[in-house]
């Protein structure tokens, strides 16, 4: 696999608005049809595949993380499970992804996304819902996850839709990539 954090190079700091939002319940939800969306996990040596999907979901909304962290990260990530990493499926399709990691009963929602084409016809519920489902499964205390000026802005009104609140709101600073 080609490394590809080495294709961006740094190009600005910028400061965000961050509002950190929790969900304290976690609602008993029934997956979504098994013909309609699927949550499939990534395996190891799907890394850069499931990469390529991060960037055509993430970029846009100038994502960083993957980037800074890099390959071998990903690659950590995806051996030892800590993090669970799943392609949301649309039939056959990879249409967008999820992460998420579950320590000492709390669950961190790190990724969800699905690709611009498939935004605003009813499948970013689908897949919330399927992943909530899931999550749900692992029996946390309590689901949170963050959310920047810089996301699509119906990100936040989402998530309050599925139950989060926020419940912090901070400044923060980070560095933007552009692909080279």
């Amino acid at each position: 696999m080609n490394t590809f954090n080495k294709h961006f190079q740094k190009t600005t700091k910028q400061e965000l608005l961050v509002h950190y939002m929790m969900l304290e319940v976690v609602p008993e939800i029934e997956a979504s049809n098994p013909t309609d969306i699927k949550l499939n996990k990534v395996q190891t040596h799907e890394a850069e595949a499931y990469f390529n999907t991060w960037l055509a979901v993430g970029q846009k909304w100038n994502w960083v993380g993957r980037i800074i962290a890099g390959e071998k990260a990903l690659q950590e990530d995806l051996e030892k499970g800590i993090k669970q990493i799943f392609n949301i499926h649309l039939k056959e399709e990879v249409i967008g992804l999820c992460e998420f990691q579950i320590i000492e009963g709390t669950c961190q929602i790190i990724y969800f996304g699905l690709k611009e084409e498939y935004l605003g016809k009813g499948w970013s519920d689908l897949a919330f819902q399927s992943l909530l489902h899931l999550i749900a499964q692992e029996e946390p205390k309590r689901v949170w996850l963050h959310t920047c000026n810089l996301d699509a802005p119906q990100a936040k009104p989402f998530y309050r839709k599925h139950g989060f609140r926020t419940y912090k709101i901070q400044k923060e600073e980070i560095e933007l990539y552009k692909e080279v």
